[in-house]
């Protein structure tokens, strides 16, 4: 059917043919290999009567038609057919009255030559349009080569390097043409050769300069009018040297140990420069941050974080920037540093001072020498933290960057330290230890009353501060008054600086007061620890009580502690409704302080307080009844607090009065002082007189005794002076004491003088306050009866120390008991060194 429809076609047109008229004007048309071409065929009618019917294309030199377009059909649109072998699906004709034409899409380098397009009318002459389509295939795209035949865009040119460019072009057709641009702008290169499978053109471009950076260099490969070209274009590729380097921040004095940001700046190296950084002859890796701008300076940017030390001063800091690509390229920016630094301290002791071998009362010297810029404008010393003042009262004394300490007492020990400042800060110097080196002495209070029942056993330590302590050493003396005995070592121990001895009295004479010594290698303590030891019974009440009622809802109640018996003590407040009876506040304490809260209106009150201890407590103090409706005035309440009023408004009097006596006071002192002199001379002779009668006595005494318990023997004039010394102290304190009443009692005594180990009585039975209705004689009715091994006989212990006895030797055990019964402590007792701390352990 196919074939059949060809023969027809091939038929027609050769019947036509005999009656058309071909035009022998030819139309040229051009397209690019892979473009759309319209392929011109007139088809208007010479007249309206004669329309065009067919339209066939064919392509010479073949006769068979390639397409064909059938109008003949009326009233429906004209048939399309083409050959596929030629042009395919890619022809497609488009009927217009005065431009009809043959559209070719994707034209094919096969495409190109001359198409015929026959024109049929109805009943009319024929007409024959030839068409030549030209088909242009562009070149390859050019190469751009340097002279020694290298990819020119790979290959970097010094400044003042000779240029030449050779671009080479293969294909196209027809055959291209060579033009050269130089950032766009044409220029004359060198003529075309023709080169085995290529065309050739060569560009001298002359020397470079940095003028020349970054300039396009374009070959452009053309072969058709339609400005239709292959292009190549290669910036050229110049190595610069670093113009300049420069470090922007002000070069000002830095502080040592204080960050800086540093900044420097190189511009004009292709490629960028690399930026180093330097101190001295040594490079600098760390805290760098650099970037680098892409523009025609090519600048890059460092900053150095830089933390500058005392070390620094005088040496330069260099910015150093360089091109990678360029051998020789450094140059660099230096900084000649200026540093400042906080003063550096240290401090030394004197040259002719042995650290080791300072005591108590030496003096010592310091030097501090002080290295700052600036330089500092204080300088000051400090003892453990605390900034020292000079005092020359107390021997401290400050000069020029130095100190002197004079008499060093033992608190001096510790840490000395030298300090300066300056505008950029403070300095010290590490601190020197100055350890004072001194004799023992009592830690805490130096001395102690202890309250011990007989048969009690007591754990005394005696506690000293020395330095050094080693090889310290300890010796315990008792003295009561009458004799000075020395403790033998096995009886007491010793624990770091403690020495603690136990000891239980079983007789009167075994009252009196422990003396302790410490020893170490410079020697022995100067004051010995003393240590109390009276009989223990139960405290006195408390005295002088107060009531402050600022507040009908509230009670305050504040006393002074009576003498506590030798033991610690407590206080127990009672309040009682008068009317009821009922207790509504029992509290205790160990201060005689009360406050009360949030009391109850309308009511009587009752309040009574009293003091207890281990052995019993005190009388009660009665205070008057309370009415909580009404204010009372504040004031003292007992008997004792208002007699303290009334001796202070006495003493006020007595001032005035003793004003006017000073001056008789003067004239007697001077008459006194010339009777004394006189006196000591008389004594002075006495003495010398007697001195050997007293020596033959003194060695009669020390060889009368055997104690296995003592080294009874002569004894020195300190322990002679310090003896007599507790013998007034105890003699005085056992004397008159004022208690909370009127009355005072006084302990019978032998001969008016110092008892002794013989004379020495038992202690006074207790003793019951009278003259005060406030009060209340307390009577142990309600105690319970003691328990059977109460009553039982107590050895003495072997690891406590009791006193020998002379001439009878130890009391008999099986007649030592132990009972529970009303012990008092009397008034005279109580006053035994008021002042000093008690305590007691059973």
């Amino acid at each position: 059917m196919r074939s059949s429809r060809s023969a027809l076609l091939i038929l027609i047109s050769t019947i036509v043919s005999a009656t058309s008229s071909e035009n022998d004007d030819v139309v040229h048309v051009t397209g690019l290999v892979g473009s759309n071409v319209r392929l011109p065929c007139n088809v208007t009618p010479p007249t309206l009567d004669h329309p065009a019917i067919l339209v066939v294309w064919s392509k010479e030199p073949a006769p068979n038609p390639i397409y064909t377009y059938d109008m003949r059909t009326k009233g429906l649109k004209g048939k399309h057919w083409y050959d596929s072998f030629t042009l395919g699906g890619r022809a497609y004709f488009n009927e217009r009255q005065n431009s009809s034409f043959l559209s070719i899409e994707n034209l094919k380098e096969s495409d190109g030559g001359r198409y015929r397009c026959r024109v049929d009318f109805d009943k009319a002459a024929a007409k024959i349009h030839k068409v030549d389509v030209q088909v242009v295939v562009l070149p390859d795209k050019p190469i751009l080569l340097t002279e020694q035949g290298l990819q020119f865009r790979e290959v970097k040119y010094f400044e003042g390097s000779h240029l030449k460019v050779d671009c080479r072009v293969k294909g196209g057709t027809p055959a291209p043409r060579i033009r050269w641009f130089v950032d766009g702008k044409e220029v004359e290169g060198g003529p075309l050769v023709d080169r085995p499978g290529a065309l050739s053109s060569t560009l001298d471009y002359g020397l470079l300069n940095r003028k020349d950076i970054d300039v396009n260099i374009t070959c452009s490969a053309i072969n058709n009018d339609m400005n239709q070209s292959v292009n190549t274009s290669v910036p050229i590729n110049i190595l610069l040297l670093p113009e300049g380097v420069d470090i922007t921040t002000a070069k000002n004095p830095l502080s040592a140990g204080k960050e800086t940001v540093i900044s420097c700046e190189s511009w004009g190296s292709r490629p960028a420069a690399v930026i180093t950084w330097w101190l001295g002859s040594h490079q600098i890796h760390a805290n760098i941050s650099q970037t680098a701008a892409k523009n025609r300076k090519n600048r890059t940017e460092s900053k150095l974080t830089f933390i500058p030390s005392r070390n620094d001063t005088g040496k330069f800091l260099k910015c150093r920037a360089e091109n990678p690509a360029m051998s020789a390229s450094q140059i660099e920016d230096s900084w000649h540093l200026d540093i400042m630094y906080k003063p550096l301290v240290s401090i030394t002791l004197g040259p002719t001072i042995d650290p080791s071998r300072i005591k108590e009362g030496d003096d010592a010297y310091f030097e501090c020498l002080v290295v700052a810029k600036p330089p500092a404008y204080k300088v000051y010393w400090t003892f453990n933290g605390e900034e020292l003042k000079q005092n020359m009262k107390e021997g401290v004394i400050m000069g020029n960057q130095s100190l002197v300490l004079q008499a060093l007492p033992k608190s001096s020990t510790g840490e000395y330290r030298c300090a300066a400042v300056s505008t950029e800060g403070e300095g010290a110097s590490t601190p020197i230890q100055l350890d004072v080196k001194y004799k023992p002495t009592c830690r805490g209070e130096p001395s102690k009353i202890y309250g011990v029942a007989k048969g009690e056993i007591v754990s005394i330590n005696c506690t000293v501060d020395a330095n050094p302590v080693s090889n310290l050493s300890f010796s315990w003396t008792f003295n009561n008054t009458s004799e000075n005995a020395d403790i033998q070592e096995s009886r007491y121990t010793k624990n770091g600086t403690t020495s603690t001895l136990m000891y239980s009295p079983f007789h009167e004479l075994d009252y009196g007061t422990l003396l302790c010594w410490g020893e170490n290698r410079l020697g022995r303590q100067d004051h010995p620890c003393s240590f109390h030891i009276i009989p223990a019974g139960p405290p006195e009440p408390p005295e002088g009580c107060m009531i402050n009622r600022s507040d009908p809802d509230s009670l305050r109640v504040s006393c002074e502690p009576g003498f506590d018996g030798g033991l610690e003590q407590s206080f127990q407040l009672e309040i009682q409704q008068v009317d009821t009876g009922n207790t509504i506040f029992n509290q205790s304490s160990l201060l005689p302080n009360f406050h009360i809260d949030k009391l109850e209106r309308k009511h009587k009150l009752t309040v009574t307080i009293y003091s207890f201890n281990s052995k019993g407590r005190s009388g009660r103090v009665l205070l008057p009844h309370l009415n909580t409706d009404f204010l009372l005035d504040n004031g003292p309440i007992t008997r004792a607090a208002k007699n303290t009023e009334k001796k202070a408004d006495e003493t006020k009097s007595e001032k005035s009065f003793k004003n006017q006596e000073n001056l008789f006071s003067i004239i007697l002192g001077v008459s006194v002082a010339l009777a004394v002199v006189v006196l000591v001379i008389i004594l002075t002779m006495t003495i010398r007189c007697g001195r050997h009668v007293n020596s033959g006595r003194n060695r009669r005494t020390s060889s009368g005794s055997s104690s296995p318990d003592f080294l009874v023997g002569p004894r020195s004039s300190e322990e002679a002076d310090l003896q007599t010394e507790m013998s007034r102290t105890l003699s005085s304190s056992l004397t008159s004491i004022p208690s909370a009443g009127s009355r005072s009692l006084t302990l019978p005594r032998r001969n008016q003088g110092l008892l002794t180990l013989q004379s020495l009585p038992p202690p006074p039975p207790p003793v019951t306050a009278h003259g005060s209705a406030q009060l209340e004689d307390l009577q142990y009715t309600d105690l319970p009866p003691p328990p059977e091994w109460a009553t039982a006989p107590l050895p003495p212990p072997d690891t406590f120390f009791t006193l020998p006895r002379k001439g009878g030797g130890q009391p008999a055990h099986h007649q030592r008991t132990v009972r529970f019964q009303k012990t008092g402590l009397s008034k005279s007792n109580s006053g035994l060194d008021r002042g000093s701390h008690t305590e007691s352990a059973v």
